[in-house]
């Protein structure tokens, strides 16, 4: 990829950090309009390759708007879309593909039980058919199997996951939550769903009818997206990830127009990328760079299976969320302070560790409850997920004790 416009070399504040973009910033922008670009002629029905450009013609990259990409969409078509439509039965749809993450396995339990429904779930109907098979799992991103809900193959214990989650009414409890974030936050508190996968979970679960979490509030970064953000900023962008994804998106118009990139990838007439869609790319554009640089070997041929690249029918017409702001460090030094979330509590005084909105971790302060008074709303969903934590442990601790 080749563009003759203004690289971006000055610094820039964020977090109160000052980072120096590297000519990968560049690199990332013209990525994912090729990527994009690529796609939509394959989809056109053009023949290959779909880009001159040999890296991005000749690797095995995901889509750039994560719905795009083949799993994903066998998950809206054959299980958001194919059956009942009420909250917790397509959450349980959801849930059940998603741990295993792989076609074949859920095309396996529909041939021999299907139609899966919540309502009929019978475990060990379950644990009989999946028995039979041995690569139940995909090899994309692995959720390692719950080994502490106490069965010894891996499988059982997902299928225990599943019911677990659903005895607690995790659908319904994702239903109350006021962000993203909160929903995140319930799903990890489950055994195996650290903060990357709980966030993959609740992105699938937010392609369902009931539940509308906007793609801008925050995102949480992978292995991948984390390397590809050290290229562009530095070691210094470490711990503040999120804030470096939220640049990259409110910033995306202006570094369209300066590399002359005329059509810029949007899954709407104007959208652009969400915080979503960024932390997806630049995954995917961390494999373009080490690839780029001859450290990756890797062969790719082309799946000719036919592809679709349709959307949620809730998405269809729907305002694209708007661009995140920007905290500037002006008005944080002018005393505008806003609580971003909690990140935990001291036993000892019953004070608060509040993470601000513009401030990196190293900013975090401890706050009594009295000082939170305006940040009341954090307070309470901080406190609902630490009595969902212990519903959750009460719930793991039961399973592994049943033989």
């Amino acid at each position: 990829m080749t563009h003759t416009s203004k690289s971006q070399t000055s610094s820039i504040i964020l977090s109160h950090r000052k980072l120096t973009p590297t000519s990968h910033l560049d690199t990332f922008y013209n990525f994912v309009a090729e990527r994009h670009r690529a796609f939509k002629r394959r989809v056109a029905g053009g023949p290959p390759p779909w880009s001159t450009d040999k890296g991005v013609a000749g690797r095995k990259f995901c889509n750039v708007f994560r719905i795009y990409d083949r799993v994903t969409q066998v998950l809206l078509h054959e299980v958001i879309e194919a059956g009942p439509q009420e909250h917790a039965e397509v959450c349980f749809r959801v849930i059940l593909f998603r741990l295993f993450n792989r076609p074949d396995t859920w095309k396996l339990l529909n041939k021999e039980l299907g139609p899966l429904s919540w309502k009929t779930f019978n475990i060990q109907d379950y644990t009989d058919v999946l028995s039979e098979r041995e690569s139940l799992y995909t090899g994309a991103y692995i959720l390692p199997p719950p080994m502490k809900l106490g069965r010894p193959r891996g499988f059982e214990n997902s299928l225990r996951l599943v019911q677990l989650m659903m005895e607690l009414n995790l659908p319904g409890e994702l239903a109350k939550c006021g962000s993203m974030r909160e929903a995140v936050d319930l799903v990890k508190a489950f055994p195996s769903m650290g903060d990357f996968l709980a966030y993959q979970l609740v992105l699938d679960l937010n392609m369902t009818p009931h539940l509308s979490f906007t793609e801008n509030e925050f995102a949480v970064c992978g292995p991948g997206s984390k390397s590809c953000l050290e290229s562009i900023f530095g070691d210094h962008v470490r711990g503040i990830e999120e804030d470096a994804v939220r640049w990259l998106v409110a910033t995306q118009r202006e570094h369209w127009a300066r590399l002359g990139i005329t059509d810029p990838p949007s899954m709407y007439e104007e959208g652009g990328l969400s915080m979503v869609d960024v932390e997806h790319a630049l995954c995917e554009c961390a494999k373009y760079i080490r690839e780029s640089s001859g450290r990756s070997k890797a062969l790719w041929k082309p799946n000719t299976r036919p592809i679709t690249w349709d959307l949620p029918k809730k998405w269809v017409g729907a305002v694209p969320p708007p661009l995140p702001v920007i905290v500037s460090g002006d008005m944080m030094d002018e005393g505008e302070y806003e609580v971003s979330h909690i990140i935990s509590r001291r036993a000892a005084d019953g004070k608060y560790r509040v993470r601000w909105i513009g401030w990196g971790p190293e900013w975090d302060d401890w706050l009594s409850l009295t000082e939170l008074d305006c940040a009341s709303q954090c307070v309470k969903a901080w406190t609902r997920c630490q009595a969902w934590q212990k519903r959750v442990e009460e719930g793991v601790q039961k399973a592994a004790n049943e033989t």
